[in-house]
């Protein structure tokens, strides 16, 4: 098993990532902001436990602070202006997609509609019968086996 100052490799990566992923979890910012932070701290977190200076999970956070200590301190000094833009971007990019989508589907139902519609053909006829209006409705051509029928009247 290979350690560093009496803590295993793997104890040292679990907690570098466990840490990273609560200030992650904490943070707004840009990709490249995130990997400068993160990178930074990954490099900061490694180099105290080489100097024996943390050996677990707490004393990270007795050293660096606790995740939502460390983003509010990252805020203040990052630059608000880039971080602004990117979530605009971003939601202007989702805002797209879902509009292609919802127009993508809106398309195919009304094709599939059409092709509905167009399967059969009606023909509406208006009669009296004891002085009140009847509708019949008679199917004169049924596209979907391509048969033309017409249906005899009622009489």
């Amino acid at each position: 098993m290979n350690k560093t100052d009496g803590i295993p490799q793997k104890t040292e990566r679990s907690i570098v990532a466990q840490y990273v992923r609560e200030v992650n979890k904490e943070i707004i910012a840009t990709p490249k902001q995130k990997r400068k932070l993160f990178g930074d701290l990954r490099s900061d977190i490694h180099e105290r436990i080489a100097d024996g200076k943390i050996a677990s999970y707490e004393d990270v956070i007795a050293h660096f602070g606790t995740p939502e200590q460390v983003a509010k301190d990252f805020f203040a000094t990052a630059n608000i202006k880039e971080i602004k833009k990117r979530l605009m971007i971003r939601r202007i990019i989702v805002a797209a997609v879902v509009c292609c989508v919802f127009i993508y589907f809106a398309y195919h139902v009304l094709v599939i509609n059409k092709k509905l519609d167009g399967m059969h053909q009606y023909v509406i006829e208006n009669f009296e019968e004891n002085d009140s209006i009847v509708y019949e409705d008679n199917l004169i051509k049924d596209n979907r086996h391509d048969k033309t029928k017409i249906l005899p009247h009622l009489d």
